[in-house]
């Protein structure tokens, strides 16, 4: 457009100075025909008038041409000026849509990175649960493979408890059958004897003999009665399940002080974990491999009183979403870890409470439990416990700290 206007202005300078010349040239002839007419007649006069008419009409249409083609100048420049602006429009558009499309690439770069980040955390997680799944599913296995052991163990030793108890009741039994016999045959004798005796009552030797065979008979009643009293305790001790004892029955029933082996006894309330508990206690004791243990479930208060008699016992409990730790005494059936205690106490040993599987205690750092469990700081028993850093609560293992306390204690004691 700059070089058609250029061309545009070139052409309307050539035509100034061509109308500057035609002006001039005009100019001349004009005189030139002055003089010529003054001396020419009329006639070429008129011929010359015409042709300088005609010179002027071509002069002027030369000036329309030109004024023509300034209006196309000006057409042409104010078409140039709205280009521009519309060019500068769309630049400045371009430019605006340039910057949203800049910005929008840098805000999905970041929501990218954001989701990139995610993912990575999502398959990190996924991972973990994969890995978590892995040893859930190996301790899960082991575990039913302990348990499948513990009950063949469990049914072969009441096979043969079911197989001694058959065997001891059926030779009580044939005791019972001979004692019922031989009582049969003193009872048909002293019968014969009183029969012999009645008719003869003041007769001294007769009076002796009736005394004796009494005595004898009395004798023999008293044996029967103590074999019956055998067998019957006999078939008690065998079935677990045929006493109910309460707390207060078995706490008259253990001495205050009783002699203490050098072992360390671990007792549970659930035989299925007996296992944990036992790992938990031996990650403490590190290089002690002269500490003998014994292991020991509780299930009913009757069971206390076949309790091992050890210098030190770990009472190991499970987590309950009340925190209940040591019962409340008098409570019947419901105090059993309670009277668990006192037992412990009766025999004056040692004793450390293990608190387990507790959420609350999966990262204690420096502390040997968790200091919300509530009942810590109220119940007389677990306040002495913890005072004397015998209390220990963990989920599933034991910190460093707690090793060291319950591994110098176990030392302590076995000194």
């Amino acid at each position: 457009m700059e070089g058609r206007l250029a061309d545009f202005d070139m052409a309307l300078s050539t035509l100034k100075k061509q109308q500057i010349n035609d002006k001039g040239i005009f100019h001349d002839m004009v005189e030139k025909f002055k003089n010529e007419m003054t001396k020419k007649d009329e006639t070429k006069l008129k011929e010359l008038t015409k042709k300088v008419n005609s010179a002027a009409s071509d002069v002027s249409s030369a000036k329309e041409i030109l004024n023509v083609l300034e209006e196309a100048r000006d057409t042409l420049e104010d078409r140039y000026k709205e280009i521009e602006e519309t060019i500068m429009n769309l630049e400045s558009t371009l430019n605006n849509k340039i910057s949203a499309i800049l910005k929008f690439n840098e805000e999905f770069g970041q929501t990218f990175s954001k989701y990139e980040q995610t993912f990575s955390n999502y398959e990190q997680t996924f991972s973990n649960y994969e890995t978590s799944l892995q040893t859930f599913e190996i301790k899960t296995e082991r575990k039913m493979h302990e348990m499948t052991k513990t009950f063949e163990d469990k049914s072969s030793r009441i096979k043969e408890q079911v197989k001694d108890f058959s065997k001891d009741f059926d030779q009580k039994l044939e005791e019972f059958k001979q004692a019922k016999s031989d009582l049969d045959e003193i009872l048909s004798a002293v019968k014969k004897d009183v029969d012999t005796i009645k008719p003869n009552t003041f007769n001294k030797e007769s009076l002796t003999m009736a005394f004796i065979i009494v005595v004898l008979f009395e004798f023999i009643l008293a044996l029967w009665i103590y074999l019956v009293q055998c067998g019957r305790s006999t078939y008690s001790d065998s079935s677990d399940g045929s006493q109910d004892m309460t707390a207060r029955d078995v706490l008259e029933r253990i001495p205050r002080r009783v002699a203490l082996s050098d072992f360390v006894c671990i007792v549970s309330f659930d035989e299925a974990r007996q296992t944990e508990h036992d790992t938990l206690v031996k990650s403490a004791l590190g290089t002690m491999q002269d500490i003998q243990m014994k292991y020991f479930v509780v299930r009913r208060h009757e069971h206390l009183q076949k309790l091992p008699k050890c210098k030190f016992y770990i009472m190991c409990t499970e987590f309950s979403e009340r925190h209940v730790i040591l019962e409340e005494p008098g409570l019947g059936l419901g105090d059993l870890k309670r009277c668990t205690y006192e037992v412990i106490k009766r025999y004056r040993a040692d004793m450390v409470i293990l608190y387990t599987r507790d959420p609350g205690s999966r990262s204690l750092g420096d502390e040997l439990y968790n200091p919300n469990i509530y009942c810590v700081a109220k119940q007389p028993e677990l306040m002495g416990l913890r005072d004397n850093r015998r209390f220990i609560s963990t989920y599933d293992k034991l910190t460093e700290v707690q090793k060291r306390v319950l591994h110098d204690d176990i030392a302590k004691c076995m000194k």
